[in-house]
């Protein structure tokens, strides 16, 4: 008889130990994402913004291009209107000449950036003369895509356009 009212009594406490475990226990990876910050909206894309403002928000200055990168000859800008098509940013970059007598654009490039992945690639380039001429064009959608160069102009475009990788 004792052994019985033991029995249930360790029953009882199992499944009281069961329930308080379900209702209050979580896992560590739904902890982790409770704990994101609510001013950060990931996009389809994959891009990291601010919920108060977004990177697609339209003109800023009154121009919609905004600087991206630097070399030592040309100043990079990316079109703040860029486009995300499923998982995959679609933005042009233009490059200045540097020569504070004579700026210039020197090219135009659609790059395609997949931020989830950190890749990237080049599908359209236009470079220009000194007058602003077309001198050479290209157009390809297949592209291998790759990761950035560290410290370079395309993976100065990736951490601008997706976030910084934390």
């Amino acid at each position: 008889m004792r052994s019985r009212v033991r029995l249930r009594a360790m029953i009882s406490f199992l499944v009281a130990s069961l329930a308080v475990i379900t209702v209050f226990g979580q896992s560590k990876q739904k902890r982790a994402t409770t704990k994101k910050s609510e001013s950060q909206v990931i996009l389809p894309c994959g891009v990291r913004v601010d919920s108060k403002s977004s990177l697609a928000a339209g003109v800023v200055g009154g121009s919609p291009w905004l600087l991206v990168a630097s070399s030592h000859d040309e100043d990079f800008y990316y079109n703040n209107n860029w486009v995300c098509d499923h998982v995959v940013i679609k933005v042009w970059v233009k490059a200045l000449s540097r020569d504070t007598g004579n700026p210039s654009t020197r090219s135009m490039s659609l790059y395609e950036l997949k931020c989830k992945t950190r890749r990237i690639r080049v599908t359209q380039t236009v470079e220009y003369d000194q007058d602003g001429k077309v001198q050479r064009s290209d157009d390809t959608d297949k592209a291998t895509w790759r990761n950035a160069v560290p410290e370079s102009v395309g993976e100065g475009i990736l951490n601008t356009i997706c976030g910084v990788k934390e």
